[in-house]
């Protein structure tokens, strides 16, 4: 580390795929002249290691945190302040960057005294205080994803101001490493192959994963129209999946599943021709080393906002309407996505890959998008199975066109693609127009409290406030503005000028939006 260098430290205390996730916005400061020092969890220090250009590491014992409060919070408190002491030496950072919602890294982000803080951070009196509009953005979408239009790479660089993200680039197995993996395979499998696809079992939770038995059909498939054998990858915690995918499989596999480490694992998925996988931070690594790839996004999983950030790649999501489902449901239709997407579907997009013009590919049952660049920049999806004038479809695309307009605070523009039918956004118009209203309610109800003051002019905008967030929050259309909405105006509450102001904002953006629908 240079003395000429400032000296930037990034807060990701997600898991193992944010962590990697992370990547653009490391390059995009370290072309700001500074180095970077990179905070995540113990567990996950090992994912931060395939970053390139990191230059430093700075695990937090989350365990040992919590062991130490068990015992006496005194305790985890000298601990806590020992490991922040390091983390300053040698110097205090000019930038901290929070990508991580919530208080206790919101804390945290505080003891790391940044000359200059981005992204998730706490006032002085200990309320969340997020820095830009994109930051309390991520907030909302946290618990929204479904609605959320933004893939979270393109949202992380903005926190971090970098208004044009470098590619998504880890670091690159050497090539040792990558001679044993070669090595690995043929020895697992013999040489007689044209290649090798990668086939990531798992997921974070079951109802996200796509069946055994459909990833057994796919390896005969694969097998006999490509002539490729089969990778098994996956934790050690994952290994009964490959015990049954190996007896339900005619065909031959290498069964690598708890056997690679994560640097390992980068190496063998350099070797592959393509990757299947559920939406896994194995999909984002391979993304990030630029292995072609198509990923299965089931129940809660959506590629708008985690889909991988490399054009190109391609995202099956099945073709039904309650997808993708909320946080928290139980589902009422026996989880009829995890079998919507087929194996042979899944066989017709690696073959529009492999075999460019090939003839009589179908998609059945699956939406099939290919990663895109906007005319922003920012990450999109094309359809490749005719999805594009869906209703969800162009509303994810207005969405994307609308939020960017308001977290960028740079004016309003009406939407440069086609609606389709207007008629079917009738009642996205219908719900903005209602927020506009209740907006300039709330707003000349703020004008009389702040010249009169009486309790009861006081009562009637706090009945118009909640009206408003209830409508937010609760409606089908916009739980992310919701959200937004809530943070923003709670922060200035205390301050009616201010409040004031940023309502007049957002009436004038809600209504140029419900305009825009007409």
């Amino acid at each position: 580390m240079t003395e000429d260098r400032g000296r930037a430290v990034v807060l990701n205390l997600t898991r193992f795929g944010d962590i990697l996730q992370t990547q653009p916005v490391v390059a995009g400061l370290i072309g700001q002249g500074l180095s970077v020092s990179m905070v995540c969890q113990e567990n996950f220090q090992t994912a931060a290691g395939l970053l390139d250009g990191v230059d430093e590491i700075l695990p937090l014992p989350g365990a040992g945190l919590l062991a130490d409060l068990d015992r006496s919070w005194p305790e985890a408190m000298n601990r806590l302040r020992r490991w922040v002491h390091q983390a300053l030496i040698p110097d205090t950072p000019d930038l901290v960057l929070n990508l991580t919602p919530g208080p206790s890294s919101g804390l945290l982000a505080r003891l790391l005294q940044g000359r200059k803080c981005l992204g998730f951070a706490l006032d002085e009196d200990g309320f969340s205080a997020p820095s830009s509009h994109w930051a309390a953005y991520l907030q909302a979408a946290s618990v929204n994803r479904a609605a959320s239009p933004m893939n979270i790479v393109d949202v992380f660089c903005r926190m971090a101001e970098i208004q044009t993200p470098p590619p998504f680039r880890l670091r690159r197995p050497d090539s040792g490493a990558v001679a044993q993996a070669e090595d690995l395979l043929v020895s697992g499998c013999g040489a007689s192959f044209q290649g090798y696809i990668g086939f990531q079992l798992g997921a974070s939770d079951d109802d996200r994963r796509w069946p055994v038995e459909f990833f057994a059909r796919l390896g005969e498939l694969v097998l006999d129209r490509l002539n490729w054998c089969p990778v098994l990858l996956g934790t050690s915690n994952e290994s009964a999946l490959g015990s049954r995918y190996r007896s339900m499989s005619s065909a031959p596999c290498i069964d690598l599943i708890g056997r690679t480490k994560a640097e390992e694992l980068a190496a063998v998925l350099a070797v592959l021709r393509f990757l299947i996988t559920n939406d896994t931070g194995t999909m984002h690594l391979a993304a990030g080393l630029g292995v072609p790839l198509a990923g299965i996004f089931l129940s809660t999983a959506q590629p708008w906002d985690t889909g991988p950030w490399l054009e190109g790649s391609l995202c099956l999501e099945p073709d039904l309407a309650c997808h993708p489902c909320s946080f928290g449901r139980i589902c009422q239709h026996n989880l009829a996505c995890r079998r919507a997407v087929s194996p042979e579907t899944v066989l017709s997009c690696i073959e529009s890959r492999e075999r460019a013009g090939e003839k009589g590919l179908s998609f059945s049952g699956a939406r099939v998008w290919e990663s895109v660049r906007d005319s922003k920049g920012f990450m999109d999806l094309k359809s490749l199975s005719g999805h594009d004038a869906e209703l969800r479809t162009r509303w994810m695309k207005i969405q994307r066109h609308w939020y960017r307009q308001l977290l960028d605070n740079a004016g309003f523009q009406t939407f440069p693609g086609d609606w389709g039918r207007v008629d079917d956004l009738t009642s996205f118009r219908q719900e903005l127009e209602s927020v506009s209203g209740l907006l300039a309610v709330f707003r000349e109800q703020m004008a009389l409290v702040a010249k009169i003051g009486r309790p009861a002019f006081r009562d009637k905008a706090m009945a118009t406030w909640n009206r408003l967030q209830a409508m937010l929050s609760e409606g089908q259309c916009f739980p992310i503005l919701g959200r937004m909405w809530q943070s923003e105006a709670n922060v200035l509450a205390g301050d009616h000028l201010v409040l004031s102001s940023k309502v007049r904002e957002w009436e004038a953006f809600v209504q140029a939006w419900a305009n825009d629908l007409r």
